[in-house]
């Protein structure tokens, strides 16, 4: 099969060892490649990727956490692909080092990142978003990633989905994420220890429908145009901080706009309605 370019043996009930045999027979035309959502145990090496030039989606989303993905070698390898979407979820991925795989420094042309729920540790890969101009989504939640969310030097235009939570961040958000990704559709900071002050420059994300800072340690007030119709959220969820101040309620539109507000266990002192508004319950 040496002129295969698909290889998707996704969403079946394969089991044994997760062999890279299925690879190695197919040739190095592949440049499409889905393992996802089997019963595959063992362990799967990359270094049989790194002559595969024209690779550009890998797909391997355990289904029984029960596959340990190894992408670094004893000797290190350099691959010759850039790819566009790697997936790579719910895995035991770099068992012995538990580190985020190295061979993303190298690649450029990323536009879907999912390394969520792989028992990653170490400092969190800001380098990601720097080093992928496209990049569009990005999973990395529930993980043990630890340190600071910094933003890349420049505006991020493509970037819609952005989720980190249940990790170990910590810190203040920088000033700028309003303009940084001025496209972002969903935000989860959620189950981190974040703190400080809810910057208002979150207000100027225009297209945010989904923002969850629940389980963190943010403080101050909410900044009005969160939940008074500025933007098109549809789910915002603050609980389990220590939020202060008033919390403003919108009009008979933003209520009916609004599916889901959570603002539970802070410290809010009153609500504060505006005009035409009816009752509206935050929970």
């Amino acid at each position: 099969m040496t002129s295969l370019v698909v290889l998707d043996i996704s969403g079946n009930q394969f089991n044994g060892n997760a062999s890279s045999s299925y690879v190695e027979a197919s040739g190095i035309s592949l440049e499409y490649i889905d393992f996802s959502y089997n019963q595959f145990v063992g362990i799967f090496s990359f270094n049989l990727f790194a002559n595969y030039s024209k690779l550009e989606v890998l797909r391997f989303k355990g289904q029984n956490n029960k596959v340990e993905i190894k992408t670094e070698g004893s000797m290190g390898w350099s691959p010759l692909f850039q790819l566009k979407i790697i997936e790579l979820s719910n895995c035991n991925l770099n068992k012995l080092i538990d580190n985020i795989p190295k061979f993303l420094l190298v690649q450029h042309e990323l536009d879907t990142v999912d390394l969520s729920h792989s028992k990653l540790n170490g400092s969190f890969p800001n380098w990601l978003v720097e080093n992928n101009r496209k990049l569009r989504v990005l999973h990395l939640q529930n993980n043990s990633f630890t340190g600071q969310l910094y933003l890349p030097s420049l505006i991020h235009t493509h970037i819609t989905l952005m989720d980190v939570s249940t990790n170990h961040l910590e810190g203040k958000l920088q000033e700028n994420i309003g303009m940084t990704f001025p496209n972002l559709v969903y935000l989860n900071l959620s189950n981190n220890n974040l703190e400080g002050n809810l910057l208002s420059s979150i207000s100027g994300m225009f297209h945010l429908k989904v923002l969850d800072l629940s389980f963190n340690h943010f403080s101050g007030g909410v900044p009005r145009g969160l939940n008074t119709g500025c933007l098109p959220l549809r789910i915002l969820k603050l609980a389990h901080n220590s939020f202060n101040g008033a919390i403003f309620i919108g009009t008979n539109q933003d209520v009916q706009q609004m599916n889901v507000q959570q603002m539970n266990d802070n410290q809010f002192t009153r609500k504060t309605p505006t005009k035409q508004h009816k009752r509206k319950y935050c929970y």
